[in-house]
């Protein structure tokens, strides 16, 4: 019990030098603790579908110089590398309807092929 009091009255008896050393500790365990998270999932991700190391996606670039995902590429299901492929549309701001409420969404619309390579239930709807 001597030894915790001897301690505390140290620590008491150098503040700035015990802040600097709290804020130092606090900072350096934030820090180890955002690189594991992020080697974590860096790890983990797409390893949620079985064969996570035979899926790509394409890229493609628009005119003004952004970058987006697309779904079909022109001649893509000749490559005798691709065993299968699916091809979406991106929706943004859709506006659905919820009963009174109206929501902005951004969605895709997507081939049933789609279901096939990405096996996890996904909300879809038929058209009325």
């Amino acid at each position: 019990m001597k030894q915790f009091l001897l301690s505390i009255r140290m620590l008491l008896r150098f503040k700035v030098y015990t802040f600097v050393n709290f804020i130092g500790l606090a900072i350096s365990l934030a820090c180890v603790f955002t690189i594991t998270r992020y080697i974590h999932q860096e790890n983990t991700v797409d390893h949620c579908y079985p064969e996570y190391k035979r899926i790509c996606f394409i890229e493609r670039t628009i005119s003004d110089g952004t970058k987006e995902l697309s779904g079909y590429q022109s001649d893509l299901e000749k490559d005798p590398a691709v065993e299968r492929y699916a091809s979406f549309t991106p929706c943004t701001d859709l506006v659905m309807d919820f009963g009174k409420q109206e929501i902005t969404v951004n969605a895709l619309s997507v081939d049933s092929t789609f279901f096939s390579i990405f096996p996890h239930p996904i909300y879809m709807a038929t058209g009325k």
